[in-house]
């Protein structure tokens, strides 16, 4: 195992007037498109946006097609200490296919999961007590009906028969004095 001795991340200064829940910036384009560039507002952007009091909230997708959606604003923790993220199962896991690429930030370090036979999808990042920079891409080459091949993807990517079927991924996170649970909604502000 390789360790790390690093500082707490601070927390950042926040506008004077902040609102529960985070931005969203719906995205459209071709699967492979989406998982590589969404994160980048200047190549992609947003069709509509809007804000959501849920994390990963995904009712604001058009169409049948591929989609992707920017969420941005501020996760604010409630104690100093070591946070870890986990990553939803059917993402790190073999047991199926996500069929969608997910993606996070905090103060502008993208999370650098533990895929390997240990690693388990977890992410842990020291944090100080109180607001923290959140950005969160997720970009879903499904289609909504999960059971129907749609011929003319890459290779029939992704395939339907073991694609995960569930309509959005939960991330969840445990620290200090919290057990493992889906990110609060109320430690979500823009």
């Amino acid at each position: 195992a390789r360790y790390h001795r690093r500082v707490l991340k601070p927390p950042v200064t926040v506008p004077a007037t902040t609102a529960p829940g985070l931005r969203w910036e719906l995205v459209g384009g071709s699967w492979y498109a989406l998982f590589s560039h969404l994160n980048l507002p200047a190549v992609m952007p947003a069709a509509a946006d809007g804000r959501t009091d849920r994390l990963l909230d995904v009712s604001m997708r058009q169409g049948d097609g591929p989609f992707g959606v920017r969420y941005s604003g501020y996760l604010n923790v409630p104690a100093d200490g070591v946070w870890t993220f986990h990553a939803p199962a059917e993402y790190v896991g073999a047991s199926c296919e996500p069929g969608y690429d997910l993606r996070v930030w905090i103060d502008g370090e993208e999370w650098d999961l533990g895929q390997r036979f240990h690693g388990r999808g977890l992410w842990s990042v020291p944090l100080a007590r109180g607001p923290h920079r959140l950005l969160i891409t997720f970009a879903d080459a499904r289609h909504r009906d999960r059971i129907v091949h749609r011929p003319g993807l890459w290779r029939g990517y992704p395939t339907p028969w073991v694609t995960w079927k569930g309509e959005a991924p939960v991330i969840s996170v445990s620290g200090p004095g919290a057990a493992k649970q889906p990110i609060p909604v109320s430690w979500l502000t823009h």
